[in-house]
């Protein structure tokens, strides 16, 4: 008997196993297929096979030749390094939020449970505020960052947020591994 039950856990498990392979395998195809419908939507209208067509030429230059439309240019220099910068943030926060639910053991923590949201804002608001009185003239200089030009208003305020809302996350971190047994998720 103890081996019919410790197959069927098996056999569940494969089974919940398969479920996930198969979803993940749904997902990343939805994926591409909204990768490939944002490189053809803009200001300027790209079809399909232009699409197919400037990413196989990108790939395999010496097989596929490259579009006469010129969408190669749009779609390489402009529409694709967004998609993929706004793909991996989503990534990027996917994973923060997993490892935020792994270490707290709350499936539903989020940023406000921390505190990080309230610290960032408070950062920011701070920065509005006293920024000109603290910094004075950086306040006022500009910086040209990857071609963008960046006032040093907007760098202080983003970097204030980030500072405050870090430590947030390192005070909670630090009261937490002071009191690792005494301490439980809804404590916090």
């Amino acid at each position: 008997m103890a081996g019919d039950s410790t197959s069927g856990a098996v056999r569940q498990y494969r089974l919940i196993h398969r479920k996930k392979l198969v979803l993940i395998v749904i997902l990343a195809v939805l994926l591409l297929c909204a990768v490939i419908a944002a490189l053809g939507i803009g200001s300027v209208y790209l079809p399909p096979w232009d699409i197919l067509t400037a990413m196989g030429h990108a790939l395999f230059p010496q097989f596929i030749a490259a579009p006469e439309s010129g969408a190669d240019l749009i779609i390489l220099n402009y529409r694709l390094p967004r998609i993929f910068l706004a793909v991996l943030a989503g990534v990027a926060l996917a994973v923060a939020g997993a490892v935020m639910q792994g270490l707290l053991r709350n499936p539903l923590v989020s940023p406000f449970t921390l505190g990080l949201s309230s610290a960032a804002s408070f950062g920011a608001a701070l920065m509005i505020v006293a920024g000109p009185v603290l910094f004075g003239g950086i306040f006022a200089s500009s910086v040209l960052f990857l071609g963008i030009p960046f006032t040093g208003r907007t760098l202080l305020l983003i970097l204030s947020a980030f500072v405050f809302g870090l430590l947030s996350v390192v005070l909670v971190y630090l009261s937490i591994s002071f009191h690792v047994r005494a301490m439980h998720p809804r404590q916090l």
